[in-house]
């Protein structure tokens, strides 16, 4: 699991979420890198999104992000 602080809108909230590293060759162990990927939902009502009126437009009221980041030294 990963923990840490999400910001959207201004606003900004602890989020943890389950994630898989996997670490990527270098030529040896202090040239690789971790590949992280995680997701997690956020309801727009916890950050002060509102929702689109028109009735064309529809956006869930939970919206599902997904991170992907490479960290090396």
């Amino acid at each position: 699991n990963i923990s840490g602080d999400f910001t959207v809108h201004g606003k900004t909230l602890p989020i943890a979420a389950p994630a898989t590293v996997e670490v990527l060759p270098g030529g040896d162990s202090l040239n690789s890198a971790l590949l992280v990927t995680a997701s997690f939902e956020i309801k727009l009502d916890d950050y002060g999104i509102p929702r689109p009126k028109m009735l064309l437009l529809k956006l869930a009221e939970t919206i599902k992000i997904r991170v992907r980041f490479i960290a090396s030294t």
